[in-house]
Formats: structure tokens, sequence, C-alpha cells
């Protein structure tokens, strides 16, 4: 995207007070390792993406994601005793 000329993206910075919190609002590879992104002396930066040392570029297909939200109640009757 830098390639592209985009210098700025929006990010949501959110603190978290426990590990179960973390489970929560993390991606899967942050609860995959999260000592690494918690606990680790330096943890990985936005601008360890820009070295080249440090990245690999691979082509992939472009797509589009869509994400539909349902809302659903189920209603069940059991016997009242």
């Amino acid at each position: 995207m830098r390639d592209l000329g985009i210098t700025h993206a929006p990010c949501i910075i959110q603190h978290v007070y426990s590990r179960e919190e973390l489970n929560v609002v993390a991606s899967t590879a942050v609860n995959a390792q999260p000592d690494l992104f918690v606990r680790h002396p330096r943890p990985p930066m936005l601008k360890d993406y820009f070295d080249p040392k440090l990245r690999k570029i691979i082509p992939v297909i472009r797509r589009l994601r869509q994400v539909t939200v349902k809302f659903q109640v189920d209603e069940a009757f059991v016997p009242a005793f």
C-alpha cells in the first residue's frame, strides 16, 4: 500500500487488563503467541513492515469481503411444573 502512495491508515488502540480480555479482542495471531506481543522486550511495530530485511512481498489474489450480521431469536416451549 505504501508503494501505491498510501501513507496513513486508521487504527484502533485498545487497552486490555487481563489475559481473558486479550483472548476476546485480539486477533488469531496474537492469541496464538500472546507473549510475543505483550511480554517481549520489543514487540512487533508498524515500522517493521517497511524494513525490506524483515518482510517478504508475495503476490495474492485481490478479494472483497462481505460480512453479514444476523440477529436471531430462538423460542422454545418447555413443560411447566
